[in-house]
Formats: C-alpha cells, sequence, structure tokens
C-alpha cells in the first residue's frame, strides 16, 4: 500500500539503526574488511554471503525480541537480501571499473592472431592474463582442445573451436600469428 501510518512510522524509529551494528560485527567475524575490493573472487562472495546471513538472523533475533515479535518477517528477509545485493554489487562494480578504466591500454601495431592449445585451467588463465594486461598485443582467436566434450564451449567468450587434427585448418582460415600451448606436463596413470 505504499502509506505510513503512526505505528509503521513507530516501529521505523525503534528499529532503523538495530541493523547497523549486527552487520558491523558479522562483516568483521568474516573478514570483509580484509579483502581488496579490485580483486574480488567468489571466496569474497561466500564472505559476503556468511557476513549478510549472520547479520540477518542477528539483526531478527533482537528486533523480533525488542519488538515481543509484532514485526514483519518479510522485511527482515528483504533486509538482507537487498544488504547483499548492495555490498557484493559495489565490490564488483569496483572490481569491473578498474578493469575497464585500467587495462584498456592501448597496444602499439597490428594484434597478433593467436590459438590457444588446451582449453583447461592454463588456457584459461592465460586468456584473462592476456585480457587483463595493458599493451599485450594479441587477439585470442579461440582454443583447441582434445576432449570433444568442450568443443563449441567457451571460455571467456572465446570458443573451443576443435581438435589438434584441425589446427592446421583453423590456423590457415582465422590467419593465426601464433600457436600458445597451454597444456599442464601432468599425465594420467
Amino acid at each position: 500500500e505504499f502509506i505510513l501510518t503512526p505505528a509503521t512510522l513507530d516501529i521505523i524509529r525503534s528499529t532503523i539503526w538495530k541493523p547497523l551494528p549486527c552487520y558491523l560485527i558479522s562483516a568483521f567475524v568474516f573478514s570483509m574488511y580484509r579483502g581488496m575490493f579490485h580483486y574480488a573472487s567468489y571466496t569474497d562472495m561466500i564472505n559476503i554471503v556468511k557476513a549478510c546471513t549472520s547479520g540477518g538472523i542477528l539483526t531478527a533475533f533482537l528486533i523480533l525480541f525488542m519488538r515481543q515479535g509484532r514485526f514483519p518477517r518479510s522485511v527482515l528477509i528483504l533486509h538482507t537480501l537487498f544488504t547483499f545485493m548492495g555490498i557484493a554489487g559495489i565490490r564488483m562494480a569496483i572490481r569491473m571499473i578498474r578493469n575497464y578504466v585500467r587495462y584498456s591500454g592501448i597496444a602499439i601495431g597490428e594484434p597478433r592472431n593467436i590459438l590457444l592449445v588446451g582449453a583447461g585451467d592454463l588456457g584459461e588463465g592465460l586468456v584473462r592474463q592476456i585480457e587483463k594486461t595493458p599493451g599485450v598485443n594479441y587477439r585470442v582467436i579461440g582454443f583447441i582442445d582434445d576432449d570433444p566434450a568442450k568443443w563449441g564451449m567457451q571460455i571467456h567468450g572465446h570458443t573451443v573451436l576443435g581438435g589438434r587434427e584441425d589446427l592446421a585448418k583453423l590456423a590457415k582460415k582465422h590467419e593465426i600469428d601464433e600457436v600458445i600451448i597451454a597444456i599442464s606436463s601432468q599425465r594420467g596413470d
């Protein structure tokens, strides 16, 4: 209804500052202040989830205890979700802006077309490093991998184009200047 009645204003006045200490304590316990925002990662997201969940639970207990259960529970759930989206959104925005500003360096000359052999962890890490390093003059055309299950899949927007037997055909078709091997030396038994 979006109508603020005197009773609703009373609830807001008596509970508006109660969540803050709960979330600050949770953030401290889950080391949210130690992370470098421009390197926000999956581990940081897990810590944000833990901090927001525990902060939301502490807030719910505190407010429901103080208000003797007369408080909309949906507000407590939505508050926790909005807190998570706000914290995670700010951290991801900082990372995206930093990557855009810092890594939009201009390379000199024509970029060299490269093809990566190996669509595993090493290939993914190499593409990520190439894309975020300013001045690198490479254009990743795609991946080659012997695992047919990976063919057609994408890693950071680059397609796994086929297997090693397709290398000569793909090199000619895409005018590949360099082929980079991104396969670990570990072998299965």
